[in-house]
């Protein structure tokens, strides 16, 4: 069950993520966070000196245990595109519960210069955690990876990600059937892609993959 500490922290945290459910992040304080958590202000601060850093604890929290699935799932399976395919399932799954709080911070998690912003500075961290657990996915694959496409590959993978979560955000399907459609079309089209890794066509996508790299 965690430490003492542990535990109240954790408390603090989901509070908050009531109140920005219930009442809106830009609405909510930390004063009234640690009113409704039923603990001293000072004390709400010493586990969380904004509300941003509750929202990046969130955050952080979703990518736990993404790196030991992302290896399990290569243990069973080589194929790229299906371990592509059951990692983005599971990741999802961390998510769907917290759908409502998601379209309460949508807003500032697209507004440019965001602090929440998931390509941002203050997401740096958890963002490369993230990419890291998709580079596990690129080992020992099949089909074989192109040498020049392998180190570009975890990222793009990454971004596939985040394209799907926004399109899950908008999704207004039973259940969402249409995102979960988008991901095993989406892992067909990888598996496509990734035979003809190794045509003359490729040269031109992975010069432009430098020079973003580069920017």
């Amino acid at each position: 069950m965690g430490s003492k500490s542990e535990r109240k922290r954790a408390h603090i945290l989901q509070t908050a993520l009531e109140l920005f459910e219930e009442k809106g992040y830009g609405q909510t304080t930390m004063r009234a966070i640690a009113k409704q958590a039923g603990v001293a202000q000072g004390a709400a601060y010493y586990y969380f000196r904004s509300k941003q850093e509750l929202l990046l604890e969130f955050f952080s929290q979703r990518g736990v245990g993404s790196a030991d699935r992302a290896a399990t799932i290569c243990a069973e399976t080589p194929l790229l595109h299906e371990r592509f395919l059951r990692l983005t399932r599971w990741k999802l799954a961390r998510v769907v519960p917290h759908r409502r709080l998601f379209r309460v911070l949508y807003p500032r998690l697209i507004a440019p210069g965001s602090e929440l912003s998931p390509f941002g500075a203050a997401t740096a961290a958890i963002r490369e955690r993230e990419v890291g657990a998709f580079e596990i996915l690129t080992h020992d694959t099949i089909p074989t990876l192109n040498p020049e496409l392998q180190p570009h590959l975890p990222r793009l993978l990454w971004m596939a990600w985040m394209g799907i979560v926004l399109y899950w955000h908008h999704d207004t399907s039973p259940e969402q059937a249409r995102t979960d459609k988008l991901l095993e079309r989406g892992s067909q089209l990888l598996a496509g892609l990734l035979m003809i890794a190794g045509s003359a066509v490729l040269g031109p996508i992975l010069e432009f993959l430098q020079a973003l790299e580069g920017e």
